[in-house]
């Protein structure tokens, strides 16, 4: 099991949340990061490593 944390950024790329779980591999993790999707942007983190971004959602009119 791997440490990853998963950061949650305004529009201004300001960390604004973090949720930390364990996870397999990074494939595991990334599958994870995306349970907690709601449209903001997103960095999975492995300790100092970043594994992925996940963009910002364009907000529908």
């Amino acid at each position: 099991m791997t440490d990853y944390r998963l950061y949650f950024l305004d529009e201004a790329n300001h960390i604004r949340g973090v949720v930390e779980f364990d996870g397999e591999d990074d494939a595991d993790a990334a599958q994870r990061a995306l349970d907690h999707a709601d449209g903001r942007g997103m960095e999975l983190w492995s300790r100092d490593r970043l594994v992925q971004r996940f963009e910002r959602r364009a907000e529908s009119a």
